[in-house]
């Protein structure tokens, strides 16, 4: 995912929105961490969503 985003933004700028994060397994909050800490770098803006509900304790580590 990293790379492909990467190569995207070789292209121009890119849009990334992530919604239901709730559901996100630790994984994939730790792509989305990582997307988020190349925003100054690349051409990218990331909008991430989650309900409060249910509640993950990982979700407050991102």
């Amino acid at each position: 995912m990293l790379a492909l985003v990467d190569e995207l933004c070789a292209q121009g700028p890119l849009a990334l929105l992530l919604g239901d994060l709730q559901w996100a397994d630790p994984a994939s909050l730790l792509v989305s961490h990582r997307l988020v800490r190349t925003v100054q770098q690349l051409p990218l803006w990331v909008v991430r969503a989650y309900r409060p509900v249910p509640q993950k304790p990982y979700l407050n580590r991102t």
